[in-house]
C-alpha cells in the first residue's frame, strides 16, 4: 500500500513538473511573439513617420520652389 501512494505521488510529481514545464515554453513562446510584434509594428510606424517627414519636406521645397519663381521673373 504504501509502495502504492509512494509510486502516485512520484507520479504527480512528474506530472506536474511537466505541466510547469509545458507552461513555461508557452509563457516563453508568447512573450518572444510579443516582442517580436512590437518590434514588427515599431518598425512600421517609424517607416510611416519617415514617409510623412520626407512629404512635409518635398512640400517645403516644392512651396520654396513657387515662392522663387514670381521673384526671378
Amino acid at each position: 500500500m504504501f509502495k502504492a501512494i509512494s509510486t502516485l505521488f512520484n507520479s504527480i510529481v512528474e506530472l506536474v513538473k511537466s505541466l510547469f514545464s509545458i507552461v513555461f515554453s508557452v509563457f516563453s513562446i508568447v512573450c518572444n511573439l510579443t516582442k517580436a510584434l512590437y518590434h514588427l509594428f515599431s518598425a512600421f510606424y517609424i517607416r510611416h513617420k519617415a514617409n510623412k517627414e520626407i512629404e512635409r519636406l518635398k512640400s517645403e521645397e516644392r512651396e520654396q520652389r513657387l515662392d522663387n519663381k514670381p521673384n526671378q521673373e
